[in-house]
């Protein structure tokens, strides 16, 4: 009954975890950072350090440990010293991994200074928006729902690549999907265009 009884506490408690905090802070960070990241990474650190307890919590169970209030009290202790374990562990891998590959410079963009978060979409075709099939659905079908409303139209276009006028749902490797067949071959000088014939 006690081991259910946890189970039961457990699984409440990944539900709120998801539902409120993952859904309702960590969703609605348009702009996704790298601390952000490492904060939810550390929270999950205190998830993990209730692991290592439960094996003094059996121990207890099968009189391995006599006293509760020490078995508390390990318990406890573990707890801290697990999850210390982890936020250090993230500390030593932040630190190799940017000391290997020369992370210092990742943020200096010279003279003209940041393109923003747009420069990138033109690069790369995607976003977290287009490549999302229920943003686009929303976006199409019922862009005004109450409680699911998506972006303005003035910042609709910030969203999608000027390649992208329909603002179609994007799957990497099928960017001719949402152009011009004249207009992409003029881009990567392919067909009668870029040669000046004309199509056998």
């Amino acid at each position: 009954n006690d081991v259910c009884g946890l189970l039961l506490f457990f699984s409440i408690l990944f539900y709120i975890w998801q539902r409120c905090v993952m859904l309702w802070l960590y969703g609605k960070a348009t702009y996704d950072t790298n601390d952000t990241y490492l904060a939810f990474i550390r929270v999950w650190g205190c998830v993990l350090g209730t692991l290592p307890p439960q094996a003094v919590w059996w121990g207890y169970r099968l009189g391995e440990i006599k006293e509760p209030r020490f078995m508390v009290v390990v318990m406890v202790l573990v707890f801290v010293l697990a999850s210390l374990v982890f936020q250090y562990g993230i500390i030593f891998v932040n630190w190799k991994m940017g000391h290997r590959f020369g992370s210092e410079g990742v943020d200096d963009f010279g003279a003209k200074g940041d393109p923003g978060y747009h420069d990138v979409i033109e690069k790369v075709s995607a976003s977290w928006w287009n490549v999302n099939p229920i943003y686009v659905l929303k976006t199409r079908y019922c862009p005004e729902e109450p409680g699911y409303q998506v972006h303005s139209e003035a910042l609709q276009k910030n969203l999608w690549p000027t390649s992208q006028p329909l603002r179609g749902f994007f799957e990497p490797g099928k960017e001719f999907r949402h152009e011009k067949k004249s207009v992409w071959e003029q881009k990567h000088n392919v067909g009668p265009q870029s040669s000046g014939g004309s199509p056998r």
